[in-house]
Parts: C-alpha cells; structure tokens; sequence
C-alpha cells in the first residue's frame, strides 16, 4: 500500500510539473504481479502513471525467453501476459515497459544457483532476438530495456557478465 501511495502522489506530481512527461511506475523484481495486485487495492493510483515497469528476468537464468512454469510464473518474461490480463481485469489503460532485463554470459558450476546460471555469447544473442517476439505477446509491452550495454566489472560474474559488448568493445 505505502507503494502504490508514492505511485500516486510521484505520478500525480510529475504530471503537474510536466503532463508530457511519461510516468512509469517503478519496476518490482521480477514481473510480480502480486506486488501489482496490491497496488491496485488503492483507490486513485490507475492513471497517475502511463506505464507499469518490470524486470522480466527468467529464472533459471539460462531458460530461454520462450521458458514458462506458472507454478512461478513472475520469474519468467512471458508472465508479462499475466501483468497485461491483471491490468485489463482492473480497467488500467497504461502500457508495459520491461525497464530491465537480459541474460548473463558466464559459466555455470555444479554449486551456481538456478537464478544465477549463464550462458554463453551465441545464445545470449539469440535469446535476445527471440525476447522481443516473447514479450510481444503482450500487446501492451512499449518499451524493452537491456540491462547493460557493457560488461561491468565489480567481481560479481553474474552482474558484470550481462552487457551485450565486452569491456574492450
């Protein structure tokens, strides 16, 4: 609730400083439409934004973009569709902007947890390719966001592996 309250006072702020601004409304991890749900149950927060944000993450992080269990659907980027009926069932116009996503190019060990797996160079292109059409089936996804352009280098392999370009370019 103390969410969906800021959504509505930042939105509605935003707006009276700027009504051509577009306001997303900031991404829970993973597409979790529960944490939405909530939102929801304040009264006035549907259109203070234009957008809902979420990081569409799949896990485990080797799955591919087409991969979905609904046992545990928010930590997969087709639960996007999940989002969109909950957004049509609570008459919310806005659209979907996946503000952060992507797949870490790492090796995996017998002891990498599944959220963290990696995989390799040629795949993490191809999932990227195969995302858009994923995340498009949702016809209210405007926007996708990759989460790094550049690999990183914080001695976190999983972090520092997500860039679609190597440090040297």
């Amino acid at each position: 609730k103390d969410v969906a309250t800021m959504i509505k006072k930042a939105g509605r702020a935003i707006k009276s400083a700027n009504s051509e601004v577009t306001v997303v409304a900031g991404g829970p991890s993973a597409v979790d439409t529960d944490s939405y749900e909530e939102v929801y149950r304040t009264s006035g927060v549907v259109g203070t934004y234009d957008a809902l944000g979420v990081h569409p993450y799949q896990s485990p992080g080797d799955a591919s973009p087409e991969t979905y269990d609904p046992k545990w659907g928010k930590y997969y980027l087709r639960h996007v569709e999940a989002l969109d009926s909950l957004m049509t069932k609570n008459n919310d116009p806005a659209t979907i902007w996946a503000t952060e996503y992507g797949w870490s190019t790492h090796s995996n060990t017998s002891s990498t947890p599944g959220w963290a797996r990696g995989v390799n160079e040629a795949t993490q292109a191809d999932y990227l390719l195969r995302s858009m059409p994923a995340l498009m089936r949702s016809p209210r996804v405007e926007a996708a966001f990759w989460y790094s352009a550049i690999t990183t280098s914080t001695n976190d392999v999983q972090f520092d592996n997500y860039g679609l370009l190597r440090r040297d370019f």
